[in-house]
């Protein structure tokens, strides 16, 4: 008896950068070769506020997952409203099965002297 291949999560694609924006059939294509490897699901961690309601859409569009979230690289254009802002739409979409993640705000310990000044205040 042959042994099932394994199945794989992509947990951090970015298809939500300009690349992927700028070519739609390039995100198409990325998640069609990601099947082929096994890839059953990828998450889409968002990059910053402006792009939550398209991130959702495409996730549930393309049948993956989202997490929403600010990435370390833009944090610091991020308004301080941008908090209040995730934290809304986390409520809003808490039922929607594509958002499963809170992500990217600087879980990965990323760090620049503007991001240091930040959390200093």
């Amino acid at each position: 008896m042959q042994q099932p291949s394994p199945r794989w999560v992509d947990k951090h694609s970015h298809l939500d950068t300009s690349e992927f924006k700028e070519n739609g059939l390039l995100a198409v294509v990325f998640i069609a070769q990601r099947a082929i490897e096994n890839v059953v699901l990828s998450v889409i961690p968002a990059l910053e506020r402006s792009n939550f309601d398209t991130l959702r859409q495409r996730a549930r569009a393309q049948s993956q997952a989202c997490g929403l979230g600010i990435h370390p690289l833009y944090v610091p254009q991020a308004k301080e409203t941008d908090l209040a802002a995730l934290d809304a739409q986390i409520t809003q979409h808490l039922n929607d099965p594509h958002l499963i993640a809170v992500g990217e705000i600087r879980l990965d310990f990323f760090r620049t002297s503007a991001l240091l000044a930040r959390d200093a205040r």
